[in-house]
């Protein structure tokens, strides 16, 4: 089997990490016995050696899977890891009954307590912050930077800093309380903070083998805060079985080191956690900062609290940095955008004049060459002809238009016109190419609807036509129907036909440019897939919209609303 990264894991890791769960299960037996028969010496020395025969195997296997791992930062992370393992066996070698300490305790010596605490305090914790941090930088993506480490180190102190406050206000309570016992807990729970908050703000999901290391990570905060609490109370013994919680968070450990990844996790949107989390944790750092004025506070969660609010300010300083540094690229990116944007106008608008001079001169010679005596092929050339060059310079029209909006040079006219005599002239318009088809088209305009309005005359015609054609050209048989009313201020301009209809979840989709309701329209009835989007971009640069309802194989309802706002009343 392989780990992250094409690891080949060893066949002896897998008998290790058994022989080390074996001898956790046997700590746990002997001491329920214990319990059961009484503490004694044997037991308690049985329960050291199989500890450290667990510890010993599960720090070998950390370590194994640091010499394996193929990249550099692969192995540093291990290596950091393994080093805290390593730690973690040392000082409980120092700390148990049959080792370091008997022979200090035996020479009259009180240091070996603090010997221990030091040794785990200036090795464990920051050799595992540091590989953890490592791990989630590779696992959970390249998101992991100076900004989410500062944001995670925000999140993860602010709830250190009042749960430290709380253990000290139980500890001092205990009846054997010590600040000693107190320290590893304190540490414990800040390391876990950090890295939690850490995984908080990149808003993913850990893989298994973080997860176990994370796991692992929690039970070696429980062994701390249990033995402190027996300890306080006078109820410890060394053939506890909570003394098995030790080698077990080591074990975890070397499970997740060659556990197989699951697959990359998907990345969440980003949402008010993201702004209401570091708030929160800032919030409890001043809490305990105002509590501390009235009632003094130890010195470790005032100081975490002073940290939470530093490194809130180096996270803001840095995010203002990064957002000035942003602006400055977005605004030149525009700037690169727009004088992009205006050369293709120019470009296009140049071009189009040039196309659309032969293309009148074509339409205008086969007007001429139809009137002339011509047998029935040649008349249906040229009428082919015609259409041809009419659709092209419709398309022509349609992509000037649209790379005008695009460059925010379209100019909206406000003079009063006649909308009745817009409405009926675009229906006439497009009645002969209906009649071929046996489509009949109608018109209603009810009386309420205002003569004159003001607005942009030439873009409501070219909008009510754009619509009036494409509900031809998708009808077979049927009635394309033409409707104007009023509605509040507004004027609304129908056009409804009975053809092919649109799908509900492509009625949005048809006004985004260059997109129509599925592929094959393009190559049954033709279109650039502009008409649409033009139309609704014109609308609403006069303050209206174009709206749209649809029932496939029943046909569809296209509404423009235009304003009539400055229309003065008859009797003005």
């Amino acid at each position: 089997m392989q780990a992250e990264g094409g690891a080949r894991r060893p066949a002896i890791v897998t008998p290790m990490i058994a022989a080390a769960a074996f001898a956790i299960v046997a700590m746990v037996v002997v001491g329920i016995v214990a319990i059961a028969a009484g503490s004694s010496a044997p037991t308690r020395h049985l329960m050291y050696v199989l500890g450290t025969v667990a510890e010993v195997l599960a720090t070998v296997v950390v370590a194994l899977r640091a010499i394996r791992a193929p990249t550099r930062e692969g192995k540093i992370a291990w290596g950091l890891i393994a080093v805290g393992a390593a730690s973690l066996l040392c000082a409980d070698a120092l700390f148990s009954e049959i080792g370091f300490v008997s022979v200090v305790q035996r020479s009259g010596s009180d240091t070996t307590p603090s010997i221990s605490v030091s040794l785990a305090c200036f090795v464990y914790y920051p050799t595992a912050y540091l590989g953890l941090a490592f791990l989630l930088r590779r696992r959970l993506g390249s998101r992991i930077g100076r900004r989410h480490a500062l944001t995670g180190m925000v999140v993860g102190l602010g709830p250190a800093t009042v749960i430290n406050a709380l253990l000290v206000y139980v500890v001092a309570r205990l009846p054997q309380g010590d600040m000693l016992l107190f320290g590893l807990p304190a540490l414990d729970v800040t390391l876990l903070a950090l890295v939690l908050g850490t995984v908080a703000v990149t808003g993913r999901r850990v893989d298994r083998s973080t997860g176990l290391l994370l796991a692992g990570l929690v039970t070696l905060m429980l062994a701390d805060i249990t033995y402190g609490v027996l300890t306080a109370t006078e109820s410890w013994t060394g053939d506890a079985p909570s003394a098995a919680l030790w080698p077990l968070g080591l074990l975890l450990w070397a499970i997740g080191a060659w556990v197989v990844p699951g697959p990359p996790p998907r990345e969440r949107k980003i949402d008010r956690r993201d702004v209401m989390l570091p708030i929160g944790s800032c919030m409890l750092a001043l809490g305990v900062i105002v509590i501390d004025r009235f009632y003094p506070v130890n010195s470790l969660a005032l100081s975490l609290a002073i940290a939470t609010l530093v490194t809130a300010v180096a996270f803001l300083a840095l995010s203002l940095s990064a957002n000035v540094s942003l602006s400055l690229r977005l605004d030149e990116a525009r700037r690169v955008a727009e004088e992009a944007s205006r050369a293709r106008a120019a470009f296009l608008a140049g071009m189009s004049h040039e196309l659309r001079t032969p293309l009148t001169e074509a339409i205008a010679l086969s007007d001429v060459l139809e009137s002339t005596e011509l047998d029935e092929d040649q008349r249906a050339c040229v009428r082919a002809i015609r259409a041809s060059s009419i659709s092209l310079n419709d398309a022509i029209g349609d992509l000037l238009d649209f790379s005008k909006i695009e460059a925010g040079g379209l100019q909206i006219e406000r003079r009063r016109f006649d909308v009745h005599a817009i409405v009926r002239d675009v229906a006439a318009s497009v009645r002969p190419r209906a009649a071929v088809k046996g489509v009949e088209v109608t018109v209603t305009i009810d009386d309420d609807v205002p003569r004159e309005i003001l607005g942009d005359a030439k873009r409501v015609r070219q909008i009510v036509l754009g619509l009036c054609s494409n509900a031809v050209k998708f009808t077979s048989e049927g009635t394309v129907a033409v409707a104007a009313r009023a509605v509040g201020d507004d004027v609304e301009v129908g056009v409804s036909d009975t053809g092919i209809g649109i799908a509900p979840d492509r009625c949005d989709a048809i006004f985004r440019p260059f997109t129509q309701a599925d592929a094959s329209i393009g190559r049954r009835f033709g279109g650039t897939g502009l008409g649409l989007s033009i139309a609704r971009d014109l609308a609403l640069a006069m303050d209206g919209d174009v709206t749209v309802s649809s029932v496939p194989g029943e046909g569809s309802t296209f509404t423009l609303r235009v304003p009539r706002a400055g229309v003065p009343d008859a009797d003005d």
